[in-house]
């Protein structure tokens, strides 16, 4: 019998016949965190400061996400792109990408003209991600697990794939 906590820890859920990883799970996600938040601050805010000098506007991106049984939640990133680009290729791409040979390609690989100066460096080194920390902290998201998707890609899920709602989201995926 599958039985989940109450609704107030949505975010926290596991099932309670999972293996003891699974209910170590968020207090590993907690350590982690609180260890490397020197050295991901020593490293953010170099990066801050780099985005600022190259770019107006704000630090971080925020944009909704579908994780974990369809709950929708604010994802926060280093902003990598100039403020208000062009988005119909971006809600286009999702659809398009089951008739693509190389389904896995990002949608920033195919057009980087939005790209701001320091934003392609910060992507092909992951450290745009660094903000997702707090989602870590929040419970939004763990350490590991399948990528959060977008609403618009949540929609058009084949069902072997909407299984990754099942799963809290994670920084880094399988």
């Amino acid at each position: 019998m599958k039985r989940y906590l109450n609704s107030r820890s949505l975010h926290h859920q596991t099932r309670s016949n999972n293996s003891a990883i699974g209910m170590l799970k968020r207090p590993i996600d907690l350590g982690f965190c609180v260890l490397a938040m020197p050295l991901l601050m020593a490293v953010a805010l170099p990066v801050a400061v780099i985005m600022r000098m190259t770019s107006p506007g704000p630090l971080i991106f925020r944009q909704e996400r579908v994780g974990y049984r369809g709950q929708h939640f604010y994802l926060y990133k280093f902003r990598t792109m100039h403020m208000r680009p062009p988005t119909d290729g971006h809600r286009a791409f999702p659809a398009g990408r089951r008739n693509r040979a190389n389904s896995a390609r990002k949608c920033d690989q195919e057009s980087a003209s939005c790209m701001m100066r320091c934003g392609r460096l910060l992507r092909a080194t992951g450290l745009d991600e660094l903000p997702q920390i707090f989602n870590v902290l929040r419970g939004e998201m763990t350490l590991f697990g399948p990528r959060p998707v977008l609403p618009c890609e949540s929609g058009i899920l084949v069902p072997q794939h909407r299984r990754r709602l099942e799963n809290i989201p994670g920084l880094m995926c399988w």
